[in-house]
């Protein structure tokens, strides 16, 4: 065997031998642990319903400052669904606006029926001179 041949071979069995070092002596690979999901919550849909005394002129539903819905002279009590985060409370603004000749006292009553849960309502009144109220229903469930 020629000199070359010896040391030609003799390097291809150093690699071969070599290939399963580099694989015995790698890092085992690094798992990216799973976090837990961000924990904004998610919405519920509430079946709501708003009955009144009187006949408003406007009534208007807020809550943590948004606009949820807006009633323009409603004739009888409204019915209607809200999506609102997943809380065991949440509050709920209103602003309800009567004629000014609306006699006696005024008010209003919010029931939330959510998935799951049994129903709650709060109930607002005003003064007999008043023609509007803005106030925060609480609820707790």
């Amino acid at each position: 065997m020629t000199p070359v041949l010896k040391a030609t071979l003799t390097l291809a069995g150093v690699i071969a031998a070599g290939l399963p070092l580099l694989w015995l002596t790698t890092p085992p690979p690094t798992t990216v642990p799973q976090s837990a999901p961000a924990t904004t919550p998610g919405l519920r849909t509430i079946n709501a319903s708003l009955y009144f005394s009187g006949e408003p002129h406007r009534i208007t539903l807020w809550h943590e400052a948004k606009e949820l819905v807006q009633f323009t002279d409603p004739a009888a009590a409204c019915h209607f669904t809200l999506n609102l985060p997943l809380e065991n409370s949440t509050e709920i603004e209103f602003e309800i606006e009567w004629p000014d000749n609306t006699p006696g006292m005024k008010g209003a009553t919010l029931y939330l029926e959510p998935d799951g849960l049994e129903q709650k309502g709060e109930s607002m009144w005003t003064m007999p001179e008043d023609s509007t109220v803005h106030d925060i229903f609480y609820f707790t469930w």
